[in-house]
């Protein structure tokens, strides 16, 4: 059994350690000046008087370095569906639906700024439409989500554990309607909801 629970150590205590303080809020203009890969735009941001406390959110680089180390391409996509989702619902019945991207255009807009032939301009700030995509569900109250990544984690050599202690993780997988089986599995969207719940100051869920 101590077998089994340090091969799920990761997802029991790394995680949770490192999700807390992700996401923080920055300043869209250094989000711009960050990301932004066209020069002019680049250039002309740099001399423009801008307002630094019109504030996006955004996340700790070092953090998202460890977490991608631990999780690998999972994490990425998740901490992109963060960004570009809608999510709500309760515990155990969450939605998930893409939206379009935060792109350069929507960043500029927050600033009342928008990008129009080779120069940028000031004006109002604009509505983004953001066209929805497929929902997903999760249930994370009993560590279940519809998406084929999770379910492609099930493999025949599962095994049952008891999983004992107080924290948030410990006290959900006590409280599971069947079983945990190690390894525990883990997909992109069950990471977004802990990267929300890690980080529940900045949403409304």
């Amino acid at each position: 059994m101590e077998e089994l629970l340090d091969q799920n150590a990761g997802i029991l205590h790394v995680l949770p350690n490192i999700l807390s303080g992700l996401i923080k809020h920055e300043p869209v203009y250094d989000i711009l000046l960050d990301s932004v890969e066209n020069a002019l735009i680049r250039s002309q941001l740099l001399e423009m008087e801008i307002d630094r406390n019109v504030t996006e959110l955004s996340f700790d680089q070092d953090k998202a370095a460890l977490l991608s180390m631990l999780l690998g391409n999972s994490f990425i996509n998740a901490l992109d569906l963060v960004f570009n989702s809608e999510i709500s619902g309760p515990l155990w019945n969450i939605s998930i639906v893409p939206v379009l991207k935060r792109d350069i255009a929507h960043l500029l807009a927050k600033l009342g700024l928008c990008w129009k032939n080779e120069q940028l301009v000031k004006g109002s700030l604009q509505f983004i439409h953001r066209e929805e995509g497929s929902h997903t569900h999760v249930d994370l109250s009993n560590w279940y989500c519809e998406c084929q990544e999770y379910q492609s984690k099930y493999i025949d050599e599962m095994q049952v554990i008891n999983i004992r202690g107080d924290s948030f993780l410990e006290q959900l997988f006590q409280n599971m309607k069947s079983k945990p089986l190690s390894p525990l599995p883990i997909c992109t969207h069950i990471i977004v909801i802990l990267i929300v719940k890690y980080n529940s100051t900045y949403f409304n869920i």
